[in-house]
């Protein structure tokens, strides 16, 4: 049995998740409203995976297959000729979609901050199963509250069990 492959499945359903407005749509039917938004393709999408190492190979597989275009950065420098390497700068800034695969190291705590999510396209999606530690969680709350269009899914945080503010958005 793959140990990668259930990591990989649940980064592309809470993809497909955000990207369908599942939970919204969801939240709207208990609630007794009949307002069903109905999202965005997967298909021609740009994913940027931040680690691809081999979570982050089997989501840019699973991905391909549906007809995304996949860039990565990798502190390594891993060549594989269907995926484009770039800079962490283009990827914040070319992505529609950001996956969050590398390993935790001090250097990379917060990576995800006040400065970087302005550089992310304002509809983006990020998504992290990787570690807590990656993403400054009051900026980013302060973001998806601002940014109403831009969705986050994570099974991961700083603290856990976490009980903060972003389980209060319907945009995370």
């Amino acid at each position: 049995l793959d140990p990668v492959l259930p990591t990989a499945e649940h980064t592309v359903a809470l993809i497909l998740m955000s990207l369908k407005n599942l939970y919204i749509n969801i939240l709207n039917m208990r609630n007794k409203k009949w307002i069903q938004l109905q999202g965005y393709n997967l298909k021609g999408k740009v994913v940027g995976i931040i680690g691809l190492g081999l979570i982050g190979k089997a989501v840019a597989k699973i991905l391909n297959s549906f007809g995304c275009k996949i860039i990565y950065y990798d502190i390594k420098k891993v060549k594989i000729k269907k995926y484009l390497r770039v800079s962490l700068k283009e990827l914040f800034g070319t992505s529609d979609i950001i996956c969050i695969h590398a390993n935790f190291s001090k250097a990379l705590e917060n990576l995800i901050n006040k400065k970087t999510l302005k550089k992310i396209k304002k509809k983006a999606i990020l998504i992290n199963t990787a570690r807590g530690g990656f993403v400054n969680e009051k900026d980013l709350y302060f973001h998806l509250k601002k940014n109403r269009d831009f969705t986050a899914a994570f099974d991961c945080f700083k603290n856990e069990p976490y009980r903060g503010k972003l389980l209060k958005l319907k945009n995370f």
